[in-house]
């Protein structure tokens, strides 16, 4: 929609959006006079309009000809209605248009103008658009687009148009002119931008629209390979995706071979392959696989179910894909079908397509008492993959399963066909955002640590449950790993998990094979035999995916050939050339011993002997003692040991402004309350509190003195027994009480002490425990209060 001013009078239309067209055209308003372009030699518009007339065969030669109370000759052009196909003949137009401004999050008070050169045409031209529709909008390459025209105060706006189509008529869409940011929701802090994969624009002498590369069609790990000479069209006016006749055989087959076991229906046009929602009155659902385009640059595009199933009936769905015949031109024309719930980008100034995944997860505020929460919305489309049996199992698995490394599942809803999803809003998006999509990469330290995260959590489905059973995940991948804005990782999308015995590592359940090409695991793949081990070899996968920067099945060579990252690396690794693996944009962080360690412990997850390989549990310890050792190779603090186990050290700043042996109280308390994570932060208590708990810390409160520093027992007022550790702030164990904290505020075992809080009191920090019935295994030994049973 954009305001049109004719003669100092304006009016909100509806436009057609067209990235292909030469011209803007409009409903002609009878009463409003119009401003034609002149046609005489010395007009260099009307001179230079001429070859941006729409070229069709249904257009005739359009001659100069007068307008009556002008007295001079107009400019001809012709337009196409893009649903007809049908042409008119119409004059070159001076227009005004104003569009809103905006930062991205907001509709401004400001507003761009555009003084394009259009055209105007009579309202029968418009009788098969959609209602209330009286324009056709181009933002193609055309210096006569829209973005051509757009100033604001003076300066050209970048020829850059990002849209995002809504897939209901009920929502919104939304299209931004400019560089951005784009954050399509006022509360969103993540520029969509970033998440975007990149393609390069072809040029096409014959058309102002946009071009890309597609190299394959891949259907379930099957590639089928594009012709050299083969164009990809992209388009907002036709419906959906034209194949032509080759490429649509092959694709085709190939998609009724990967789903022949689902009922067909009988074609309903344009269509030629249709499924059945019911089968002897049972309804079943779609379980069909994504389709990817395979782009110049080794990008992939993913077509999912919700954007290549079209509902036609209650009862019937189609591949919303169409036989464009043996001489289409272009080849390959993407559809608006696929855009849906999609955000793409056309930017002239870069010659770039940025495109993202399906946008069917929304970000949301809901109340939440007296104050509101941030969730993250997943509504599950009604032919989507993941149907209502996957959708119980998530909904039953999250809600008896807590853990700072599992996504948190807030709620669902399922009312007729909509089944929803509400979780946890993790505002950095995935991992594989970030390794496959951003145009920012992730630093090696934070990819390690992102991995070490993800495998606590792994390992508590495994073993930690509390249950007498485990639970094996069977969808581990890079995308169902993600980040909260502390980069913490959160491992998500319960759909396919199934409970496994955990009394023995060599226990399996037998079942349908189920998860991702590219992170299957080869036995369980041949067997149908799962167990923990198929998600450790999937989470070896994630690792090389890390290290290598490749996706988990991806384009090894020029003539489109995919490859698997497990084979590809191991095999790589085998013939010496480990280095040459590292993506080029962290080579110079890994040190050498770290990088053998860590490509040591991927291999191991991807052992074709299931007992050969590591449990989460030894992979986590693995990943930390790499992150110590990076750590130290970067003059950081190598790490302490815990129980065997390396744990990160977090030092308080030495420098003299941050200064504990300076008296910075307020550094000091700063510091412990950042050291916290969301679900656990320390608290702080006043002196007083802990004053009456141990009695005014008298002696018969007191139960060990160590150097400088004592312990004392003590209750608190909500009967809670603790233990309180009081070492001065000039002692020189304050730095090791200091790390002691920022470890155990992030670990919890039943054979860790649990820390509590803290107190500052003048100079002194007291450190506050959880209380032990026993005294140490030290005075057990050599103590005279108790006697030690063997």
């Amino acid at each position: 929609m954009a305001t049109d001013y004719m003669d100092k009078q304006s009016s909100y239309s509806n436009y057609l959006i067209d990235i292909d067209a030469p011209v803007i055209w409009h409903d002609c308003i009878p009463d409003w006079k119009i401003y034609p372009v002149p046609c005489h030699s010395e007009n260099e518009a009307c001179m230079e309009v001429q070859p941006y007339s729409y070229k069709n065969p249904s257009c005739h030669p359009n001659n100069n000809r007068k307008i009556p109370g002008w007295g001079y000759c107009s400019c001809p052009v012709n337009v196409v209605n893009p649903v007809t196909g049908s042409c008119e003949n119409t004059v070159f137009n001076y227009d005004y248009f104003t569009m809103n401004t905006s930062n991205g999050k907001n509709v401004l008070s400001g507003v761009y103008g555009a003084t394009p050169t259009g055209s105007c045409a009579s309202s029968s031209s418009f009788k098969s658009f959609p209602k209330d529709v009286k324009g056709v909008m181009t933002f193609s390459s055309s210096p006569y687009a829209l973005p051509a025209s757009l100033n604001l105060y003076g300066e050209l706006v970048k020829k850059i148009t990002a849209l995002c189509l809504p897939s209901k008529s009920s929502a919104p869409g939304v299209l931004f002119t400019g560089t951005g940011p784009y954050y399509l929701l006022p509360q969103s802090n993540v520029d969509i931008r970033s998440l975007l994969s990149y393609t390069p624009l072809l040029d096409n002498p014959n058309s102002f629209g946009y071009f890309i590369s597609i190299k394959a069609i891949v259907i379930k790990n099957r590639s089928i390979n594009i012709p050299a000479d083969a164009t990809t069209k992209l388009s907002t006016t036709e419906p959906y995706t034209t194949l032509r006749a080759d490429i649509f055989t092959r694709v085709a087959r190939r998609f009724s071979m990967v789903t022949k076991r689902i009922p067909t229906a009988k074609p309903i046009a344009p269509f030629d392959r249709c499924f059945r929602r019911s089968t002897n009155g049972t309804k079943v659902g779609f379980k069909v696989p994504n389709i990817d385009f395979s782009l110049q640059g080794g990008k992939s595009w993913t077509i999912s179910t919700a954007n290549s199933i079209k509902q036609m009936t209650k009862d019937v769905a189609c591949l919303a894909l169409v036989d464009g015949g043996a001489t289409s031109v272009p080849a390959i024309t993407i559809g608006t079908f696929q855009f849906e719930d999609n955000f793409v980008v056309f930017d002239l100034e870069n010659s770039t397509f940025g495109f993202s995944s399906s946008l069917l997860i929304y970000k949301a505020t809901i109340p939440n008492g007296e104050s509101h929460l941030v969730v993250a919305v997943k509504r599950l489309d009604s032919t989507s993959n993941q149907g209502a049996p996957e959708f119980w199992a998530e909904v039953k698995m999250l809600s008896n399963l807590r853990h700072c490394h599992l996504v948190s599942l807030i709620g669902y809803c399922d009312d007729g066909q909509e089944m929803i999803l509400v979780y946890e809003y993790m505002s950095y998006g995935t991992l594989e955002d970030h390794l496959h999509k951003s145009k920012t990469f992730l630093p090696w330290v934070r990819r390690l640590t992102i991995c070490i995260g993800a495998a606590r959590g792994l390992d508590y489905l495994h073993t930690g449950t509390g249950i007498k059973h485990g639970v094996v995940h069977r969808d581990v991948k890079s995308s169902n790993i993600l980040l909260h804005n502390s980069w913490e990782a959160k491992i998500s999308d319960f759909g396919l998990s199934k409970i496994c015995p955990k009394n023995q590592q060599s226990t399996y359940v037998k079942t349908m094979v189920k998860g991702t090409f590219g992170y299957l695991d080869p036995d369980y793949f041949y067997t149908g035999k799962l167990s923990r081990k198929s998600d450790v070899y999937a989470f070896g996968v994630v690792l090389f995916e890390a290290l290598c920067g490749k996706r988990a099945v991806f384009d090894g060579s020029l003539d489109g050939e995919r490859l698997g990252l497990a084979i590809w690396a191991q095999g790589s690794i085998k013939e010496g050339r480990l280095k040459q693996i590292v993506d080029n944009h962290i080579k110079g962080e890994i040190s050498p011993k770290c990088l053998k360690m860590f490509a040591q412990l991927a291999k191991r997850c991807l052992h074709k002997h299931l007992r050969r390989r590591p449990t989460m549990a030894e992979i986590v310890v693995g990943l930390e003692s790499v992150l110590a050792i990076q750590e130290k190779a970067n003059n950081m603090p190598g790490g302490i040991t815990i129980f065997g186990r390396k744990a990160p050290v977090v030092l308080f700043p030495s420098n003299s402004k941050n200064s504990v042996s300076g008296n910075n109280l307020n550094s000091m308390e700063l510091y412990f309350e950042t050291i916290g994570h969301e679900n656990q932060r320390l608290h702080q208590f006043d002196y007083e509190t802990l004053s009456v708990a141990t009695g005014n810390f008298s002696d018969q409160n007191k139960i060990s003195q160590l150097a400088s520093d004592s312990l004392y027992k003590g209750k608190l007022q909500n009967g809670q027994d603790i233990v309180i550790a009081g070492p001065s702030l000039g002692s020189r164990y304050k730095e090791h009480y200091m790390n002691e904290a920022s470890i155990l505020v992030k670990l919890e075992h039943e054979n860790l002490a649990k820390l509590l809080g803290y107190c500052i009191e003048g100079t002194s920090l007291l450190l506050v425990y959880e209380f032990q019935l026993y005294t140490s295994f030290d005075s057990l030994l050599f103590g005279n209060e108790f006697s030690l049973i063997i």
